[in-house]
């Protein structure tokens, strides 16, 4: 993988085989359900309680070289295959950060409440969307086409 990558893989599509995202950016959101309800006549803020969490959001924006497409790199067939996928099996999304930097994933016991989180190396991810954009004005543009992948991390 390059200095900052990421492959998608399932058993039933690309024969198994991880495809290469090409990422040019990706974002990891994961938010927290508080309740912090304001109290009339109370001039403080309120105490806010922790009710849980949301299945954290991966937004992966990237390139489709449409002109140079290698072995087992993204496509629009392949991003389409894995959107329209029905398993019990989840995708697995590998992001390699830096020379030895990873993005992890949900523990495999779960998210720990008790302060102490060791993430797992790979995310159990769903395909939420896809976007596809070119600029056909531009000769260059018209080679390359932008993506924008957005997944939920699953269990």
């Amino acid at each position: 993988m390059a200095v900052a990558d990421a492959t998608l893989s399932h058993p039933s599509v690309n024969s198994g085989t991880a495809v290469n995202l090409q990422m040019r950016d990706i974002q990891f959101g994961f938010k927290c359900f508080r309740e912090a309800k304001p109290v009339e006549g109370k001039f403080d803020i309120s105490s806010a309680n922790f009710l849980g969490f949301e299945n954290p959001g991966i937004n992966i924006t990237g390139v489709i070289d449409i002109d140079n497409v290698g072995s087992n790199t993204v496509t629009q067939d392949l991003l389409t295959s894995f959107a329209c996928l029905k398993s019990t099996t989840p995708l697995t999304l590998t992001v390699v950060l830096g020379t030895s930097g990873k993005l992890g994933g949900r523990p495999s016991g779960g998210y720990s409440t008790g302060g102490s989180n060791t993430l797992a190396s790979t995310i159990s991810v769903v395909v939420d969307s896809f976007d596809i954009q070119s600029n056909a004005v531009d000769s260059v543009s018209g080679q390359r086409v932008d993506y924008s992948l957005t997944l939920i991390e699953t269990i």
